[in-house]
C-alpha cells in the first residue's frame, strides 16, 4: 500500500496506490490499483478529479480500465461554466476504447441577454472511429428597450467522423415590454420553470435510451 501526495504551486495530487505482484520465474502477472485525488486551482478555475484505475499487466500484454469523474468549476469575467464528467477508459496495447458522460451548466451573462445552456453528452471513441452525442438545452432571454425575447432551444447533434446529423427544437416566446410589465413576473417564472422541466426530462429519457446503443 502506498500514497503520494504531490504538491505543485497550485494543485495538490493524492493516490492510493494497492499494488499486487504475482511473480514467477516463467511468468509475472501485476494488478494495480489506483485511486487518485487532484485538487488543482488556477486563477479562475477549480478543477476536483477522482481517478479510480484498475492496471492488469503480464509480460504479454496488459489491460487498463480507469474511472475517472471529475467535476469542474470555471469562472470567466461575464461566463459561469460546470462540468460534471464521468468518463470510463478501457485500453490494451492493441487499441482502446473511450466512453464519456458529459453534463455541462453554462451560465453566461452580458449586457442584454442572459443565456443558460444545459449539455448532457455522450462520447464513444476508439482508435478507428468516435461517435458523439449531444443533447443540448438552451434558455436565451434577452431583453432590448421595448421587448423580451425568450427562446427554448433543444438540439440534438449526433456526429461521427464521417458525417454530422444536427435537429434542433425552438421554442421562441417574443412579448412586448408592456406586457411583460402587466403580468406578474411569477407567472413568467411558473411558464419557465414549466418549459425547463419538462425539455431536462424529455432530454434524459432520450440520453439514457441511447446510451444503450452500440457505437
Amino acid at each position: 500500500m502506498r500514497i503520494v501526495v504531490s504538491t505543485l504551486s497550485r494543485s495538490r495530487r493524492i493516490q492510493f496506490i494497492c499494488e499486487v505482484d504475482f511473480s514467477t520465474l516463467t511468468r509475472s502477472r501485476r494488478i494495480q490499483f489506483i485511486c487518485e485525488v487532484v485538487v488543482s486551482t488556477l486563477s479562475r478555475s477549480r478543477r476536483i478529479q477522482f481517478i479510480c484505475e484498475v492496471v492488469f499487466s503480464t509480460s504479454t500484454r496488459s489491460r487498463r480500465i480507469q474511472f475517472i469523474c471529475e467535476v469542474v468549476v470555471s469562472t470567466l469575467s461575464r461566463s459561469r461554466r460546470i462540468q460534471f464528467i464521468c468518463e470510463v477508459v478501457v485500453s490494451t496495447l492493441s487499441r482502446s476504447r473511450r466512453i464519456q458522460f458529459i453534463c455541462e451548466v453554462v451560465f453566461p451573462t452580458s449586457t442584454r441577454s442572459r443565456r443558460i445552456q444545459f449539455i448532457s453528452e455522450v462520447v464513444v471513441s476508439t482508435l478507428s472511429r468516435s461517435r458523439r452525442i449531444q443533447f443540448i438545452c438552451e434558455v436565451v432571454v434577452s431583453t432590448l428597450s421595448r421587448s423580451r425575447r425568450i427562446q427554448f432551444i433543444c438540439e440534438v447533434v449526433v456526429s461521427t467522423l464521417s458525417r454530422i446529423r444536427r435537429i434542433q427544437f425552438i421554442c421562441e416566446v417574443l412579448s412586448l415590454y408592456f406586457i411583460a410589465v402587466k403580468y406578474n413576473f411569477q407567472a413568467w417564472s411558473s411558464f419557465f420553470s414549466f418549459f425547463l422541466s419538462f425539455f431536462l426530462s424529455f432530454f434524459l429519457s432520450f440520453f439514457f435510451f441511447l446510451s444503450f446503443f452500440p457505437s
